[in-house]
């Protein structure tokens, strides 16, 4: 993939992200590129596993200032992220039931954020012909879907609201594994989430969507905690055994 993951908003990223040289060039491609939604891609591609270190800054109990957040957006800004499709007249009316009491952004959002995970009902059993309306009969008739319904649902109120939104998706948590003291993110992972803009302090997450019913532990999944740990240690220790790695088995020997 060229798409590079992180936590958050991104202060630091290092790593070997190319090791291809153009034919006849002896020189390499190593940067990265990160274009206005603030995504960031490898433009080259590895063509190989690799590995990266990130450090990211994961903003924590910032709602006393997003509440003085003002309410003043480009126009550009709002062209890209308060546009909206032809919408069942439904979908605003049950927004402003919501959050048109609230007073701020913050407040508006939150409200929403509490409220679909309460009134509908997580499910991955999706059976029958698509409808025409995914969004209308989501909220109105089966009342239930996965994450990528309610967050839809959410960043479409919001923009009907005039707050700006968009829909992100990626990967939500993971499995700690207590053998190798790590986590391993898996496919199953996948996640779907909104994030809200407010001037001066970018964007914001929230996800309205319930928690899904955990699979239970088996001797199976123990096993491949061990099987993890085991792929991890080689790939550390013997493909990417390097100097640094030499100097960290050397400091532990003198300890």
């Amino acid at each position: 993939s060229d798409a590079i993951f992180v936590a958050g908003e991104p202060a630091q990223i290092r790593g070997e992200f190319t090791n291809a040289s153009l034919p006849g060039r002896n020189f390499r491609r190593a940067y990265l590129l990160q274009d206005k939604t603030g995504s960031i891609t490898n433009p080259f591609h590895n063509y190989a596993n690799v590995r990266y270190d990130a450090i990211s800054e994961v903003p924590r109990d910032l709602d006393a200032s997003l509440r003085q957040s003002p309410r003043t957006y480009s126009s550009s800004f709002r062209e890209m992220y308060l546009q909206l499709p032809h919408l069942d007249p439904r979908i605003p009316a049950l927004a402003q039931q919501i959050a048109g009491g609230e007073k701020t952004p913050l407040d508006q959002a939150r409200a929403i954020e509490r409220y679909l995970p309460t009134a509908y009902r997580y499910t991955l059993d999706l059976a029958g012909s698509a409808p025409t309306d995914p969004l209308a009969y989501f909220l109105f008739e089966s009342r239930a879907g996965h994450c990528e319904y309610f967050a839809s649902a959410m960043t479409i109120m919001l923009r009907s609201l005039g707050i700006p939104a968009r829909y992100v998706t990626g990967f939500h948590g993971g499995d700690y594994n207590d053998v190798g003291g790590d986590y391993i993110v898996r496919a199953r992972h996948a996640h779907s989430w909104v994030e809200a803009y407010f001037p001066g302090y970018g964007w914001v997450t929230f996800d309205p969507t319930p928690p899904g019913a955990d699979a239970p532990a088996s001797l199976m999944t123990r096993l491949s905690f061990y099987v993890d740990w085991f792929q991890l240690e080689w790939s550390e220790w013997v493909v990417n055994y390097d100097f640094l790695h030499q100097d960290a088995l050397a400091q532990s020997l003198r300890t």
